[in-house]
């Protein structure tokens, strides 16, 4: 009988002992939050949920000969696969806090409107409305981190297809957005 009790309290010791050497992983919240939604797009720098119904397309430098993705920007389009698709799309692009970002000039477009600036996660967004050649877009931007963060809004306004700074999915969008590496520098 001695035995089988010492042969009971080793194997619970021995469990005991391995589950001591086990750890739980972290619970990563921001997947919690967001992996119903949409697909979560990290690229190193920027972290975004690209909602259902929208597709991630990669982002280039378009003031450079570089034919290669960028990491500081992310590029999301409503219903289609690609911006010359004539969709909507949003554009978000991190500066880090050592260039000076050249920002669209109002002033150059007759009939922009300021947007009324609001809150979504970390961030508030200022900015205007306007149109070029037919098309609508919303620009906005956010120095709440210390650092700028813009975004571009093509919102196709009169078409069967558009979106809004207003709409769920684009609020949603912004709301999830996570700068994960430090641009300060």
């Amino acid at each position: 009988m001695k035995r089988i009790i010492a042969a009971a309290a080793a194997v619970i010791l021995s469990l005991m002992l391995a589950a001591c050497g086990q750890k739980e992983e972290p619970v990563d919240e921001y997947a919690l939050a967001y992996a119903a939604a949409g697909e979560i797009i990290d690229t190193g720098v920027i972290k975004a949920v690209c909602p259902t119904g929208w597709t991630n397309v990669d982002a280039y430098d378009l003031n450079a000969s570089d034919t290669k993705p960028v990491t500081d920007t992310v590029v999301f389009v409503k219903d289609g696969t690609s911006v010359g698709e004539n969709k909507p799309y949003i554009r978000i692009r991190v500066h880090d806090a050592e260039t000076e970002p050249v920002y669209p000039d109002r002033n150059v477009y007759s009939d922009a409107a300021d947007i009324t600036p609001f809150t979504e996660g970390a961030f508030t967004w200022n900015g205007f409305t306007a149109s070029v050649n037919g098309q609508t877009f919303t620009w906005a931007m956010s120095d709440s981190m210390g650092f700028p963060v813009e975004v571009y809004l093509w919102n196709h306004t009169g078409e069967e297809l558009h979106a809004t700074i207003n709409d769920s999915s684009v609020r949603m969008i912004l709301e999830s957005l996570v700068v994960t590496k430090d641009v300060k520098k």
